[in-house]
């Protein structure tokens, strides 16, 4: 499967959550009052696919307390959807620096908007929290700010183990 293919398969995804019929009072009012029904909701399904621990229990928490609506939530799946296929298509051993018998290093720009440039030009929300490289899965241990240049740009290091 070609990358337009892939592309268009996820455009279609994100279409089809946009869609969903969702566990939610018909009422915004009563919505934000009484909350969601997360657990019967397709688009918390998507969610559990994606994420999961702290993040996901935030997602269920402002869902059944009313905090996000349904449309929002829509829109920030597939917001996350488009940013674990952004990484997908990241190929990390050509992005190494330095590596050890710990794990590997490499180095990215941080831009103003918070996102991140990698030296591919490719340009990131955030960095996975694992990721493949030399058939071994590695954990993201930190990322260390250093300095800011002249365009804006905070040049950072990023530690995998």
């Amino acid at each position: 499967m070609n990358n337009g293919t892939k592309k268009n398969n996820m455009e279609e995804k994100c279409k089809s959550i946009m869609r969903m019929g969702v566990a939610a009072p018909a009422k915004i009012s009563d919505h934000r009052e009484k909350g969601g029904q997360p657990f019967l909701c397709p688009v918390f399904d998507e969610n559990m696919k994606m994420v999961s621990g702290e993040e996901l229990a935030e997602i269920h928490s402002a869902c059944s307390n009313g905090d996000i609506l349904c449309g929002e939530c829509k829109k920030a799946t597939t917001v996350r959807i488009r940013a674990i296929e952004n990484i997908r298509h990241m190929n990390i051993e050509d992005l190494i620096e330095d590596v050890s018998l710990a794990g590997f290093t490499f180095a990215a720009h941080k831009l103003k908007d918070g996102t991140f440039e990698l030296k591919d030009g490719m340009v990131i929300r955030e960095f996975p929290k694992l990721v493949s490289a030399f058939g071994t899965i590695y954990e993201l241990e930190y990322i260390n700010e250093l300095k800011e240049n002249k365009e804006g740009k905070i040049f950072v290091n990023v530690e995998y183990c």
